[in-house]
């Protein structure tokens, strides 16, 4: 393996927060021990983001950081904005080689932390690390299975909107390079984010290289704050949503198929009725007709189900192609807009040095 990671490159580990104080001081203090042991001589920030909690988890934060130099304190709003917001922020903030996101109550072990750090030193040089509990080598323990199957499904789903082949795009902890998510505009404040942030960078050539990851729900007092049925499968609304959004010829693509199929179906039925009930009078064609009538006798719905299914499916391929070449120059306006606005920054950034 050739290394392509820096020992000096310095790495920023963002860590959102929302009334977590039965879990930060541990997770900081985790993170930092796990930092000291496996990278001492890696600097590091730890930007833990209170994202307008309600209990004492600013000043659990603010104590830690006079006994651990590495925590930034004061870092996020004084109302809860959403995890997306706490997450741009702590990114905006940030000034690492890298820049790694985690949870506040390491669903995720603190081990990721390395894997990340590793997947970086690929031949391949990935910009963006994912880490995913559903591919091959990932697991998952403690989650309930229902929450499994439609997280699952979702991810399934919206994995196709993304061109490279994802297991998992819903999940926040990954990995960044810092000059790269940095100079990227985001917009979304809730957990949309994560599927946001994929898509612009993609789209800007990003290399995105998914490991596999462990998800361990612990039992612990945090678990009571854990989506509800009803908030889960709202969420998930709005994640499928965001994912048609970014690629609207899924459900075409899914439907005119659907209906081409159906199509050929019946008139597979329709062929192997009339083969029945064709018998050899007046020359073939004469006899082909008696015979198609009889099939239409007995059945007219299926000529009726054959013809406007094959109707309705060429429109369907019709607006399919129209759909993928206007997402063609969609995709094109947003790399150019992307363009400029990377541009635009760092020539703003040189202006401020020079003065």
């Amino acid at each position: 393996m050739i290394s392509r990671l820096d020992s000096d490159a310095s790495v920023s580990i963002v860590v959102p927060c929302y009334n977590e104080e039965d879990n930060i001081e541990h997770t900081l203090q985790n993170i930092s021990k796990y930092m000291t042991e496996h990278f001492p001589k890696k600097n590091y920030e730890l930007l833990p983001i209170n994202d307008g909690s309600t209990d004492k988890t600013a000043e659990i934060i603010q104590k830690l950081s006079n006994q651990i130099t590495q925590i930034v304190p004061s870092c996020g709003f004084e109302k809860n904005r959403g995890r997306g917001s706490a997450i741009k922020h702590g990114i905006s903030i940030s000034k690492g080689d890298y820049v790694i996101c985690l949870d506040a109550d390491l669903s995720y072990d603190v081990e990721h932390i390395g894997e990340i750090l590793s997947a970086f030193e690929l031949v391949s040089s990935p910009d963006v690390v994912v880490v995913s509990p559903y591919m091959r080598g990932g697991s998952v323990q403690g989650v309930p299975l229902m929450r499994i199957a439609l997280s699952r499904m979702a991810n399934w789903v919206l994995a196709g909107s993304f061109p490279n082949k994802l297991h998992t795009v819903t999940c926040m902890v990954r990995g960044y390079r810092g000059e790269l998510v940095r100079n990227t505009p985001f917009f979304e404040d809730s957990k949309e984010l994560h599927l946001e942030m994929l898509n612009k960078l993609a789209i800007q050539g990003a290399k995105i290289l998914e490991i596999p990851g462990k998800l361990h729900w612990k039992k612990q007092k945090q678990v009571p704050r854990r989506k509800t049925p009803l908030k889960f499968v709202s969420s998930a609304k709005k994640h499928l949503l965001y994912g048609l959004l970014l690629k609207p010829t899924r459900i075409f693509q899914a439907t005119s198929l659907f209906i081409i199929l159906l199509a050929f179906y019946e008139s597979a039925i329709i062929l192997q009725s009339t083969w029945a009930n064709f018998q050899w009078s007046d020359g073939f064609f004469h006899s082909l007709w008696l015979a198609l009538a009889s099939t239409y006798q007995h059945s007219p719905h299926t000529f009726l189900i054959a013809v406007l299914a094959f109707l309705l499916g060429a429109q369907m391929i019709f607006f399919l192609i129209l759909f993928q070449v206007l997402m063609m120059q969609h995709i094109e306006l947003k790399q150019l807009l992307l363009f400029l606005g990377n541009k635009s920054s760092i020539k703003s950034e040189n202006v401020g040095l020079s003065n």
